[in-house]
């Protein structure tokens, strides 16, 4: 059992306090990543046409405009908590900005991006409602988010993108409803005929890539080789970064890693580590606690339909290292606020007890 935590001396006001003061630098973020958005696939798309062998070792770089979703969410933490009644236009430009963000950062190629924002935008958006106006919401917010990460993903289908938009509409229905977005059982069945007949059990080695996915093959050229597919050499005659196969789910890579047991054991793993995340969260009584708590959602949508957890939890890291970093500092502010507190507190205390003993008359 995992004990509740003490809570920290954080409240709305003191949130608010610091976000505020942190426009400027979450201004410069949006500027930065909204060019990084379309340079670093134009210089990743001319290396790629032209065969450069540079495009193998700097590729981790498609991984940066990852960060948008996270930029969007502190963006909408400012915008939350701008008055309109005193900064009407301010409020204004941090919604267009969120608007432009959320366009660029739907992406076929990789759709994570769109949802890392979007789920956790709605946990915030939801957090004191009632639980069956919750329960309502997310239905329907589930339907057209699946809807949507159909449509990206009917974009990889050549001649998609020209049709008109009720053709794509639906196509993109056909998609949802055959489930083509959602074959993880398929994934694995395929999973179950590679373990232990093709490959043998992992033991934890594709948790271990997590750490070895940041390391450039240019530095280590003989790093062993990520996911089945590669192991197997399925593709090795791939051009263009193509790969192949099915998504072989949460479940088929624990099951890579030992079988059944790693399922069960692996499982109890990760629920433990999520429940300490929420616990973490809970820690927060602003908004904090939700954005947390979104993250998680989202990262954990990621992560059960996912087939490279290596790649999931890159995906995962560059998208929220800006709110990593956001979280780290105004934990650190409210342990600085909390300190000041206590001196003044203790400060005040010893200028009472000195008017109390002070003789009458």
């Amino acid at each position: 059992i995992i004990p509740r935590p003490i809570l920290t001396l954080d409240h709305k006001g003191l949130f608010k306090r610091y976000v505020l003061t942190r426009r400027t630098v979450i201004l410069i973020l949006f500027s930065i990543f909204f060019i990084i958005s379309f340079y670093t696939k134009v210089l990743l798309g001319s290396l790629l046409s032209t065969g450069s062998t540079l495009s193998t070792n700097i590729s981790y770089l498609y991984y940066l405009p990852f960060a948008i979703g996270g930029v969007i969410l502190l963006l909408f933490m400012v915008f939350r908590n701008i008055e309109i009644r005193n900064d009407g236009l301010s409020k204004l430009v941090f919604a267009v900005m969120i608007v432009i963000l959320g366009y660029v950062s739907y992406n076929p190629i990789a759709r994570f991006s769109f949802l890392s924002w979007a789920v956790a935008l709605g946990v915030i958006f939801m957090k004191d409602k009632a639980p069956g106006l919750k329960i309502r919401v997310y239905s329907v917010g589930l339907v057209l988010l699946l809807t949507v990460f159909s449509l990206a993903g009917l974009y990889r289908t050549p001649g998609a993108s020209t049709q008109p938009i009720g053709v794509q509409l639906d196509m993109a229905w056909e998609r949802f409803k055959t489930a083509e977005d959602q074959n993880l059982l398929d994934g694995l069945m395929m999973v179950l005929q590679v373990y232990p007949k093709n490959l043998n059990y992992q033991y934890g080695f594709q948790h271990l890539e997590i750490f070895l996915r940041p390391i450039p093959r240019v530095l280590w050229p003989g790093k062993p080789l990520g996911g089945y597919a590669n192991k197997l050499g399925l593709n090795d005659n791939m051009q263009y970064g193509g790969t192949v196969g099915i998504s072989e789910s949460l479940y088929g890579t624990f099951y890579g890693e030992g079988g059944i047991i790693g399922i069960i054991l692996i499982s109890f793993l990760y629920g433990f580590v999520y429940a300490k995340i929420n616990r973490a969260a809970e820690r927060y009584k602003s908004d904090i606690q939700y954005l947390i708590k979104g993250m998680l959602l989202a990262s954990t949508t990621a992560i059960i339909r996912g087939g490279d957890l290596a790649g999931i939890v890159a995906f995962i890291c560059m998208s929220y290292w800006p709110v990593f970093i956001f979280i780290g500092q105004y934990k650190g502010f409210t342990i600085k606020y909390t300190r000041w507190y206590q001196k003044f507190n203790r400060l005040r205390s010893g200028f009472q007890q000195t008017q109390d003993t002070q003789p009458v008359g």
